[in-house]
């Protein structure tokens, strides 16, 4: 499932607030794009391989790729690849992305989607809108799907012929908009428009997806926006076992959403769960503690049992800033760890989350 969705069912682990103010430490750590009115490129896929200083990767890795500047889909059956974008953007946005050389075949449907969904709720609280271009038996069509606070918001579908269009959702005057574009150079073309229904901060998210006995290719060489972009809180190291962190929403003083999200590979399914808190950030090799090609990347000031993964060696970790304008300025690591008998420590390790509080 796109990460977005997955969000939304993972069961959250609470952090107390009240261990937090014993390890917190935090300083602004935002990058704002303010008052552009030209389409800014986020992504325009260089290189050979997404970049991880861009989106968090998720899904069927496997059947995607990238070369020519552009990012192509191959899904075959029952498959997903999700990239959600490591910023977030504040108040106004106007979010574009491409696609072409849209190809289908089998029984079922696949889409590409572009999907904007709150960063300051709670993902199982929070609203979304999922606007894509799918295929299937009975032919192509642009399509919307929103909900407002879990609950279906509305839907949309227009058809077409097209195989190169992009896709394009706008938040601007208290309005929330989808629209298409048939061919690179076509006109937009309104789809559907509400009230804004979601949070001052957004996530942006690309992805595609098939049903079972599908094939689903497309490509798409960009993605743009305007608006108030502000950095997630810095990614560092590497993990091991598969485990991998990132944040979700911004560390402002107060934030009762700040939280992780974290995964695992498929062995990890179920094991029991550690946050380390930590003041220092530090690079230990644990080769010669038994565990080959892990790294302790935070002092161990606050290790705290969080509970388990999922049955998808996934988990969304509730970390609560407390409401005090005191810790501005002060910073913290986060890094996980997985109880596992993949090796002789018994743990693997996530890379380390740095964070800095600063007044909303």
């Amino acid at each position: 499932m796109r990460l977005s969705s997955m969000l939304r069912s993972v069961r959250g682990l609470h952090v107390s607030d009240v261990l937090l103010p014993l390890v917190v430490s935090f300083s602004l750590g935002l990058c704002l794009a303010r008052g552009a009115t030209a389409q800014v490129v986020y992504d325009d896929f260089p290189g050979t391989a997404m970049r991880a200083s861009h989106w968090w990767s998720w899904g069927s890795l496997s059947s995607t790729s990238v070369a020519q500047s552009k990012l192509s889909f191959a899904l075959s059956g029952d498959e997903e690849a999700v990239f959600t974008a490591r910023q977030f953007w504040r108040g106004d946005f106007d979010f574009v992305v491409d696609f072409d050389s849209v190809a289908f075949s089998g029984n079922g449907s696949g889409g590409f989607f572009l999907t904007v969904f709150d960063a300051q709720d709670l993902p199982w609280l929070s609203s979304f809108v999922d606007l894509s271009i799918r295929a299937s038996t009975t032919g192509r069509s642009f399509d919307v799907y929103s909900q407002k606070k879990g609950n279906a918001h509305g839907t949309g579908n227009v058809p077409t012929t097209t195989t190169t269009g992009a896709l394009r959702v706008t938040r601007s005057n208290g309005t929330v908009t989808t629209y298409y574009r048939e061919s690179a150079i076509g006109t937009w073309r309104t789809l559907l428009v509400w009230q804004d229904f979601l949070t001052e901060l957004v996530a942006l998210e690309i992805s595609a997806e098939t049903s079972t006995a599908t094939t689903f290719a497309c490509a798409t060489d960009k993605v743009t926006f305007t608006g108030a972009m502000q950095t997630s809180p810095t990614i560092a190291g590497q993990g091991c076992g598969g485990m991998r962190t990132m944040a979700w929403s911004l560390p402002y003083y107060g934030n009762t959403s700040f939280s992780s999200v974290v995964a695992g590979d498929s062995s990890l399914a179920s094991a029991p769960l550690v946050l380390v808190l930590g003041l220092t950030r530090i690079t230990v090799d644990l080769t010669a503690a038994g565990a080959p090609g892990c790294w302790l990347l935070t002092t161990p000031d606050v290790p705290i049992v969080v509970g388990a993964f999922d049955q998808e060696a996934t988990a969304f970790v509730q970390l609560p800033l407390p409401n005090d304008a005191n810790l501005v300025g002060l910073q913290f690591f986060q890094q996980f760890a997985a109880f596992t008998r993949q090796n002789a420590l018994q743990l693997v390790f996530s890379n380390v989350i740095e964070s800095r509080i600063f007044k909303w």
